[in-house]
C-alpha cells in the first residue's frame, strides 16, 4: 500500500490526539487546566483533515468538534472555580487570603 506523506502526518495526528484524549480522561486536573491539554490534542487531531481518505477527515473532525467541546468545558469548569475561591476570599493556590 502506497502511503503518501500527508497520510503519515494524518495518521500520526489522529492516533496521538486519540492517545491525549483517552489519557486526558483518566487524568485529574487542576479546574481548568484540562483546557490547554484538549486544545492539544484537539490541534493535533486537525492534522487528520489532511487526509485523502474520507473515513480519516471524518473520524479526525468528530476528535476535533468532541476534544475542542471537552476543552471548552474545562475553561468554564475553571471560571467556576477561580469564581469560587474568590467568594472564599482564597486565591489559586488555595493558601493564602486573597487581598
Amino acid at each position: 500500500m502506497n502511503r503518501t506523506i500527508r497520510d503519515v502526518v494524518a495518521f500520526i495526528g489522529v492516533g496521538m490526539a486519540a492517545f491525549l484524549g483517552l489519557l486526558g480522561q483518566m487524568i485529574t486536573f487542576v479546574p481548568g487546566r484540562q483546557m490547554g491539554w484538549f486544545a492539544v490534542a484537539a490541534s493535533l487531531a486537525a492534522a487528520g483533515l489532511l487526509s485523502p481518505r474520507w473515513w480519516l477527515r471524518f473520524v479526525a473532525l468528530a476528535l476535533v468538534i468532541g476534544l475542542a467541546c471537552r476543552s471548552c468545558a474545562g475553561y468554564v469548569e475553571g471560571l467556576r472555580y477561580e469564581e469560587f475561591l474568590r467568594s472564599r476570599n482564597l486565591t489559586a493556590d488555595g493558601n493564602s487570603p486573597s487581598r
